[in-house]
């Protein structure tokens, strides 16, 4: 009786059972976000973002409490491994999944989860570095990597390029999507890129970088040729 009378009291209709435990609360939560992608109102990165981020959860203590039992203090304690952004990435998450238990009534209020503090990048690759990388960079590398330094596009971006993006007349390619919605430009094609590029026309594929394992049809990681060329060359 006494919680139904706070509960008239604050305005609220939260439910008066017993709160998820997080781990059964991101089957829904997940099932959410697929559906926000499939209907335009999230883009495929920051879906796999969330994804990304649960499966970071999912192996700490937090996984198994009840999200009314969540505060500040308990993710203020988690460790992640591979710097503040891949830490940043799991509390993004697990801050998006109590704020809509909150507006889905299944939660009161949710706790402020702060994120740490992210250095930017100052690393630059000079044309010097840039040769010896491609003196030992395998296939398909070496073309992500050339894409990448000519024009500016993200990794994720070229391996995402589709045929029909390369407008040879005007000698540009389109990038249609991106981390936001300011990430849709043309960007040009340099001389080296027509070559390359050219070179990859062949096929049925409509993917400028297909590949037969990925269910999406196009590559979608460089990271081990990338680890072993870097190596290679002891950057």
């Amino acid at each position: 009786s006494l919680q139904i009378a706070e509960a008239r009291n604050s305005g609220g209709n939260v439910n008066l059972r017993r709160a998820p435990v997080l781990r059964d609360f991101s089957e829904r939560f997940l099932k959410y976000v697929d559906a926000q992608e499939v209907s335009g109102q999230l883009d495929l990165d920051t879906k796999r973002y969330y994804h990304g981020g649960w499966k970071l959860l999912e192996g700490t203590r937090l996984a198994g409490m009840r999200i009314d039992h969540i505060g500040t203090s308990d993710a203020a304690v988690l460790t992640f491994p591979h710097g503040p952004s891949n830490a940043n990435r799991a509390f993004r998450t697990l801050s998006r999944m109590l704020h809509l238990a909150t507006d889905w009534n299944v939660l009161r209020a949710s706790p402020r989860i702060k994120l740490l503090e992210e250095q930017g990048r100052t690393a630059l690759i000079e044309s010097s570095t840039e040769a010896l990388l491609l003196q030992h960079a395998p296939q398909p590398l070496a073309d992500v990597l050339v894409i990448v330094m000519d024009c500016g596009m993200r990794p994720e971006e070229v391996m995402r390029m589709r045929k029909e993006h390369i407008y040879w007349d005007r000698s540009v390619v389109l990038v249609p999507y991106g981390k936001s919605l300011k990430a849709k430009r043309y960007v040009p094609l340099s001389d080296r890129m027509r070559k390359l590029l050219g070179s990859r026309l062949t096929g049925d594929s409509p993917w400028v970088f297909p590949s037969k394992r990925a269910s999406c049809g196009h590559l979608t990681t460089i990271a081990k040729q990338w680890t072993a060329t870097v190596e290679t060359v002891n950057l």
